[in-house]
């Protein structure tokens, strides 16, 4: 038995479960929040972050007390923006107050309001506290947290494994929607065996949990300097951000910790638009050549800096980019 703290999709109420499964999770997480019976397999679990913990692989590499939303189709989850507003409150900003008067203010414009709160912090850099790394020096930068990281680099480098994990994780779940994958068992051998490979993969290198790890060591990647500041690599079709305030240390202070949670790892070539459709077109590819599918090729653009970007939320572009996957690399 493992334990996890559940809470409903307003944080209105916050119960312990005592579980072996994702499944035995929602049972009795919903029985603790009087969500009817009827309703439990409508019910969506996800992190503070926004993740979606659909697979129950995914949800037994989750550390206990992790805490854990329910919410059910349509309703409003507790945006991060929602957690930003209430922790920045608490540092008494005129334009903070000024805009508490305004019950739109995460509703609207949610871009430009990032970015203001953004120039604030940076303002503030907290400085002094910047090189503290344990909870006993730091303490409030760990306000809040259900965690078990005893330092700001551990909590980071689980951080950026929780990512690289999500990634893997939607993309697993997307392969298996596919009508090939579902009707032709060499197909999906094919796909099985890609995603085995991922999983390895990415297990030899931590998740990758040294891009947010300051104290990572080369030839270990990671996307800050020695302090632990970030810089936006900018929007995706550009080689550098077009805006010289872009850039965050979410080691200097709790609301700085907060608003990196809403910098993104952006694909450039767009993982499930492009990456995946591709994939299973080498899939198929490979069944007729009878060759094998370029799994390196595929994990650099899923997983690596060679297609992902880490970006401000102004340099995030939700739309439609414009690239594509080299053909000439889908299968060896």
């Amino acid at each position: 038995m493992r334990g996890y703290k559940v809470t409903d999709a307003s944080r209105s109420k916050r119960v312990g479960v005592a579980c072996q499964s994702l499944q035995e999770l929602i049972e009795k997480g919903c029985r603790k929040l009087s969500i009817d019976h009827a309703l439990q397999k409508k019910i969506v679990v996800q992190l503070e972050d926004g993740t979606v913990v659909d697979d129950e692989e995914y949800f037994t590499t989750l550390p206990q007390n992790t805490l854990l939303l329910f919410s059910l189709p349509g309703q409003d989850v507790l945006t991060v923006g929602g957690i930003i507003y209430d922790a920045l409150q608490k540092i008494n900003y005129d334009f903070l107050k000024a805009a508490e008067m305004s019950s739109e203010f995460f509703t609207e414009d949610m871009k430009n309001k990032f970015k203001a709160l953004g120039e604030v912090l940076l303002k503030q850099k907290n400085t002094g506290k910047r090189y503290r790394s344990n909870v006993e020096d730091d303490s409030q930068w760990f306000e809040g947290l259900d965690t078990y990281a005893k330092t700001k680099e551990q909590f980071m480098f689980r951080r950026s494994q929780d990512r690289i994990r999500g990634y893997l994780y939607k993309s697993c779940d997307d392969l298996k929607k596919s009508e090939q994958y579902k009707s032709n068992h060499r197909f999906r051998a094919k796909i099985d065996s890609v995603i085995e490979s991922f999983r390895k993969k990415l297990l030899g290198v931590q998740y990758f949990g040294t891009y947010f790890d300051r104290k990572a060591q080369k030839p270990q990647p990671k996307l800050c300097n020695e302090d632990g500041e970030f810089n936006c690599q900018g929007i995706w079709h550009k080689s550098t951000c077009s805006y010289v305030n872009h850039y965050i240390n979410p080691y200097d202070s709790r609301e700085a910790r907060i608003i990196f949670s809403t910098w993104n790892l952006d694909h450039r070539i767009e993982r499930s638009r492009t990456i995946l459709p591709a994939l299973l077109v080498a899939a198929e590819d490979a069944l007729r050549r009878d060759s094998q599918i370029n799994e390196d090729y595929f994990f650099s653009l899923l997983f690596t800096t060679v297609n992902l970007k880490l970006v401000h939320i102004v340099c995030h572009d939700k739309g439609s980019h414009d690239l594509s996957c080299d053909s000439s690399q889908f299968t060896k």
